[in-house]
């Protein structure tokens, strides 16, 4: 059995994924709960990996929607309890698995901590815990002692996204306010002061124009060495500005996230299922002092 994270000998990319799964029909699987998941998020590890797409999760006698990963040996869901205990079953063709997850809500005791990463103009938050509310409000960028407002707030399950309206560099700090974001649990934030450290500014300009052709959930990448340099989600037409970005290669990549999990879906080869509609653009190269205009017309 082979899955691909995207076609061999692609002319997009040097690097490709290739997932082999030996013949292990001898082996029964063996579901467990991976104890280190951290409150309001499941995972589950199998002994071997899933072959079929014939599953279903069930939480507290629930369906509930999930991600296999691309090893087929890992089902993720985000789940709020309401209880210490969380009773689940996973159902693997005919085979089910019972188990139960325990997490003493009353003991639950902690600030919600968030981890910056800044990429182009976009900046990502990062909780362990999944993200009930957000007071926008209570999120400033500072240039200098001048107060900004994001331009666009958007969290899925653990993540948040912010664009900025002005250059990111080593005179730019976020401030976020006591209480300025709140998770699943109800637990909230501490202050925070988040110095953001950027390259020297460049004078090359990059804009993006996407043409979709329906409203579906549309998942944007700007990549470079393969690495993601930005990244955002839209159900419309959009046009991206990048000012002063850094002089290199790049490519974009457009996922149709027909599901709305905000990650890419792999295909099944066994029970040949589509993966998730991706479009890669050619390589484009930004050189100092360089506007560049790109139209993407999503298939």
């Amino acid at each position: 059995y082979v899955s691909l994270s995207r076609t061999t000998k692609s002319i997009h990319s040097k690097r490709d994924t290739l997932y082999v799964f030996p013949t292990l029909d001898k082996l029964k699987t063996k579901v467990t709960v991976d104890r280190k998941s951290k409150p309001g998020t499941t995972r589950l590890l199998s002994s071997k990996p899933i072959l079929t797409n014939d599953i279903k999760l069930l939480i507290n006698n629930e369906e509930h929607v999930y991600r296999l990963s691309n090893t087929k040996d890992t089902i993720t869901t985000f789940y709020t309890p309401t209880e210490d205990t969380t009773y689940l079953q996973v159902i693997i063709d005919s085979d089910t698995t019972s188990l139960s997850q325990v997490i003493s809500l009353s003991k639950l005791k902690y600030n919600v901590k968030l981890k910056l990463q800044s990429i182009s103009d976009t900046l990502t938050l990062s909780s362990l815990t999944p993200i009930r509310n957000i007071l926008s409000d209570q999120i400033t960028l500072y240039k200098d002692t001048i107060p900004y407002t994001p331009l666009y707030t958007n969290f899925i399950n653990t993540t948040l996204y912010m664009t900025s309206n002005v250059p990111l560099d080593s005179l730019t700090h976020l401030v976020i306010a006591p209480n300025g974001v709140t998770d699943v649990f109800n637990q909230t934030n501490k202050g925070d002061t988040i110095k953001i450290k950027r390259a020297a500014v460049t004078n090359s300009n990059l804009t993006i124009k996407i043409n979709l052709t329906d409203t579906l959930q549309h998942l944007i990448y700007l990549k470079s060495n393969n690495k993601v340099q930005d990244f955002i989600i839209i159900n419309s037409d959009t046009t991206l500005v990048y000012n002063n970005i850094k002089p290199m290669e790049y490519q974009v990549l457009v996922i149709k996230d027909t599901n709305r999990n905000g990650l890419w879906d792999t295909g099944d080869l066994f029970t040949r299922k589509r993966p998730e509609i991706r479009q890669l653009s050619e390589q484009f190269e930004i050189r100092n002092n360089w506007d560049k205009q790109l139209i993407i017309n999503v298939l």
